[in-house]
Order: structure tokens, then sequence, then C-alpha cells
């Protein structure tokens, strides 16, 4: 007996120094627990994990028991958490719960929520607290917290029940919205507690950043894709949605409603709680070209997560090209999902592997995430909403549970984890490049890895370019073009940033051609067939630029020869320009 308790007073301080830095608890090595919290009586409030603790895994209210944030504390009924860079970004429906408990840590007088709340990633000190994100005329909030995403060092989007807004990273200010986000109905003297009225209709939910753009569901419009350059919608996959996840090979993934009839109901597009919802398809989005495809779901389903909105279960493993999401079959019972499946995307099976109905214990709210490090399913259960018995589970990507974790008795009503990123991108050196012909097209998708998130979504940018006389540069789709346009030599710095961290490489380009034999080319063939856009006649990669005939600009992509544009709704007139010409095309 004697010789186990030093094992664990020497385990236990061994985890002591790896999570404290300069005499202050850093959370780094465990997994985030956000937590809805009672809604009426207190804030939501923020749990770490270490699940391989020797002696108490659970650290609990890791925002108001910090000294640092004295009186501050998250907002109420935070359903949505994100790190990128070096901030986590938490978003709340509202700024302040209406109820007179008190979480830990904090007082009536001094008690400060916020919709948005960032802080530091490693010490959970707050830097920034916006508890109202767009308010009326009379000052009354009018867009309550939902999602968040990293744009690029410099911004992030915040959905809402009224719109994408764009948060500034220098200030931590709101500084915009995105146009055709807006949700028309709501004026600030909505119930937030109906659940059929305006709040919940038009709502942002998920949303997702890729190597070209960023993806966000809006519930009843459809996927939305923006164009991070500009803050521009320049496309919409039209239709019925819950939530989204990307995949590892880099394809985006959202459930769809395969009730067609669902636009007669009189409570939107769902019903009034979501029993019109049929979730039994995902759609797969090409992140590039947004071509479709609809995948029937054999097993399993896909939730509606819009009346009192949540992330939803669908997630994705970044070490296999797999999903995993959770199903309750029965619409009109929100607190007994207990199934567990698994996609495999490339043999397009799904498999049902866990059922906790066998422990008489269900999976709440988004319920399961699974780690990018080492592949382990978390998933939060709980009994029912009288008795305050949660557990945390620790499985593998089979179904099978490793460990049951239990916290202590409150009612958490568990939202989201959250996983630390502690791994910068590796990015290969870039080596010389020579242009004598013509433009070179550089693959860059395999010159970058990151440990804790999907190398298909690292972006990729050219921060700089100390002679844009003598190369034109621009990357898409992963793909660095090089055009020369007179004899001479160029530094390029290229960007690799990876969920907020990023590493810059320099590319030495040295051109030995004008560039001028390209210049006056014969006149290309363009023409629309198959919900295709096919340009014959282009000798090398071309920048192409595709308008509206309101003089919107829909596209900015390069085509190698024989390739083509996809993804546009047909029936429509179309301007293309590149190579200095313009073509008009009606398809």
């Amino acid at each position: 007996m004697k010789k186990r308790r030093l094992h664990l007073y020497t385990a236990a301080m061994l985890f002591a120094c790896a999570y404290s830095l300069h005499g202050q608890t850093t959370y780094t090595d465990g997994v985030f627990m956000l937590n809805e919290d009672w809604y009426g009586h207190n804030n939501s409030t923020l749990n770490f994990i270490r699940p391989d603790h020797p002696t108490d895994p659970f650290e609990y209210y890791i925002i108001q028991n910090n000294e640092s944030n004295a009186g501050q504390s998250l907002g109420a009924t935070a359903q949505f958490g994100a790190v990128y860079g070096d901030y986590l970004f938490i978003i709340s429906k509202q700024d302040q719960d209406a109820g007179d408990g008190l979480s830990p840590g904090e007082s009536a007088e001094t008690r400060q929520g916020g919709r948005i709340v960032v802080a530091d990633a490693q010490t959970m000190e707050i830097k920034s607290r916006i508890p109202i994100i767009r308010a009326n005329e009379k000052g009354v909030s009018i867009a309550d917290g939902r999602s968040f995403v990293g744009v690029d060092e410099t911004k992030g989007y915040v959905g809402t029940s009224n719109g994408i807004y764009i948060l500034s990273f220098s200030s931590f200010e709101i500084t915009g919205r995105i146009e055709g986000t807006e949700n028309p109905l709501i004026t600030g003297d909505e119930d937030n507690a109906d659940g059929v009225g305006p709040l919940y209709q038009n709502q942002i939910g998920m949303m997702l950043r890729t190597a070209d753009y960023v993806f966000a569901i809006q519930q009843d419009k459809g996927v939305l894709v923006i164009d991070p350059q500009t803050d521009k919608i320049i496309h919409t996959v039209e239709g019925c949605f819950s939530t989204m996840t990307q995949s590892k090979d880099g394809d985006i993934w959202v459930g769809r409603n395969t009730n067609m009839d669902y636009q007669h109901y009189p409570y939107g597009n769902m019903g009034s709680s979501g029993e019109c919802w049929e979730g039994k398809e995902l759609l797969r989005i090409d992140p590039e070209t947004f071509e479709t495809e609809a995948v029937p779901m054999t097993e399993g389903g896909i939730n509606q997560t819009w009346y009192a909105w949540t992330a939803g279960s669908l997630c994705a493993s970044t070490q296999e090209n797999a999903l995993y999401f959770t199903y309750n079959e029965n619409r009109w019972s929100w607190f007994t999902t207990s199934k567990l499946y698994r996609f495999d995307i490339d043999t397009r099976t799904f498999t049902q592997i866990y059922d906790s109905a066998t422990d008489k214990r269900y999976f709440y709210g988004a319920g399961i995430r699974i780690h990018p490090l080492d592949d382990q399913i978390y998933g939060a259960l709980y009994l029912d909403n009288v008795v305050q018995s949660y557990w945390i589970y620790q499985m593998d990507n089979q179904g099978n549970v490793l460990k049951e974790l239990e916290p202590i008795d409150r009612y958490w009503f568990p939202a989201l984890f959250i996983f630390p990123d502690n791994h910068a991108p590796e990015v290969e050196e870039l080596p010389d490049v020579t242009l004598e012909d013509g433009a070179v097209e550089i693959d860059l998708s395999s010159k970058a890895t990151d440990k804790d998130n999907l190398d298909a979504s690292i972006v990729k940018t050219v921060k700089s370019n100390s002679n844009e006389d003598v190369v034109e540069a621009r990357i898409r789709n992963h793909r660095l073009t090089l055009q020369p346009k007179a004899v001479g030599e160029a530094d390029l710095v290229i960007r690799f940033n990876s969920n907020g961290k990023y590493v810059d490489r320099t590319l030495h380009v040295k051109s030995l051609t004008t560039g001028i034999r390209y210049t006056e080319e014969s006149p290309a063939r363009v023409w629309g067939k198959d919900g295709r856009i096919h340009i014959k006649g282009l000798q090398r990669p071309t920048r192409v630029l595709v308008y509206d005939t309101d003089g919107r600009q829909i596209r900015d992509t390069v085509l190698s020869p024989g390739d083509c544009i996809e993804g546009l709704p047909g029936g429509k007139c179309y301007i293309l320009k590149f190579n200095r010409k313009q073509y008009k095309l009606i398809y």
C-alpha cells in the first residue's frame, strides 16, 4: 500500500508539471467540455478533462475560477466553441442568464457574460466579451449567438439568429455583417422560448473554413459559399440541411431533409418542433467545384438541429476517411438518442457501432466528437432531465468504451467537446522555380501537414511578391500558378495557415520570358453542357473570371487545358473573362 501511494503521488506531480506554466495552469493536455448549464438558473460553464489523470480527471468552471476573470463568465446557453490560433472562441445564445442561480465565482453584482467570449487558449484568461452582437434602435439585441469559424489571421465569422458577422481579431470587435445572411423577421421583441418564431427561422448553423472558401448553413436557404477575401456569398447549395462537417479527403458533408413536403407546413421547414424533418440522406459537396452527390443513409440518419439549436453530432476523423454521428429514430423524443454510427466514405457503408440504451444512458446535445490526434471518440451521456447524472465516455473509433468518467452532480447539459490545438503546420521548403516558356502550376497540397487538423483545410496564400512586374502569382485549390510577365527575378512569401497557426516559406522565381507570346491568342470556344461550362482553346493554366448579368463576380478560378467549370446553376446568363477577352454564355 505504501508503494502504491508513492506511485500515485509521483504521477500526480508529473501531471501538475505538465499543465503548469510559471505557476499558471495551462490547458493543452486534455479535452474541453462546454456546457449549456441550466437555462433559467445560471450562465454556461467550461470544464477541462484530463482522462489519464491519476486522481481527478475533471477541472471545473475554468472560466469563472480563473483569477484573471473576476466577475466574468460565459453567456447563457453556450452551444459552440472553437480554438483558432492563440484563442478559444465561445459563442452563447444570450449574454446573460435571467435566473437567480449563480455559478461558482459569480456574484449578482459583478456577474458579466457575453454572447461572444474570447479567451487565451492556454490559460483561459478572458481577452474580450461582446454582450450584444447587433442591436435595434432601442439597444435591444437582435442577434443571438450560434456558431464560429476562424477565417484567417485577421478575422473570424460569427453565426447568429440574424446573419453572419465579421469579428476583427485586432480589436475583437464586430466590423460588419455579410450581405444576404440577415433574418428580416427579427425586430427585438421576440420571445426566446417559443421555438417557432423568428428566432428559429433563417438561423445560421455550422460553418467551415476550407482552403478557398467558407461554407455556412442557413436554415431556410441552404449551404452558403462565401469568398473570405471579399466577405461575399458567391454560391448557394439550395436545400433544407442540418449539421455539417469536412472529411479527411476535403469534401463537405451535410445532413439533408428528405421530406419534400416540408414547405407546406406553417412553421418553417421542419414543423413546430422538428417533426417534419426526415434526415435520411447525406449530401457531399465538392469544396472547389460545389458539385454535389446525394448519399442515402442505409443505417441511422441525421437529426435536425434547429429547434433549440445545437452543433449536431456529425463529425469527421482526421486519421481515416470516416464520419461519425448519433441518431434517434423517434423524432418526437429529444432525449433518448442512444445509437452511434460510423460511415466509411471510401466504401460508402454505414455501420452502427454502439448503443448506449443497454446502459439506459443517452447522448445529450451534440453528443460526440472525435479527437484529431488519437482518433478516440468522446461522448457526453446522461440519465434523464431530472436526475443529475452524467458520464463522459472515451471510446475507440469502433465504438468500444475505453473509459467512463463521471463528473460531480450538476445540471451540466453538455454542449460540445473542444480539443486544444497544440501543433503548428509542418511545411516543406519550396525549391526555386524557373519560368522558361509560360505559366507553371505547382501543387502545394502535399507541402504541408498538421498533426491536429485536416491537411485538406490548410489555407495557402501569397502574402507578398517582391516583384509583381516579373511574375503574377495566385493560389486556388492548393495550386500555385506562376504567370511570367517580364524577364527578371522575384521572391514570393507563401503562407500556410492551419486553424490560425501559420508558417511562411519563401519561393524564389526566375523568369526567362516576357510572356508576350501568350497575350495575343486565338479566341477560345465557350459552351455549356451537362451542368458544366467548357472552354476549348486554352494552351496553359489560365485565370478565368465569371460574372453574372449584374456585374457581380461569382467565380475566380484557374483552369488548365481540358478543365471545366462546375457548380453554376443552369438557365442563366454568365460573362467569362480570360486572356483579355470577354465571352457571353447562356446555358
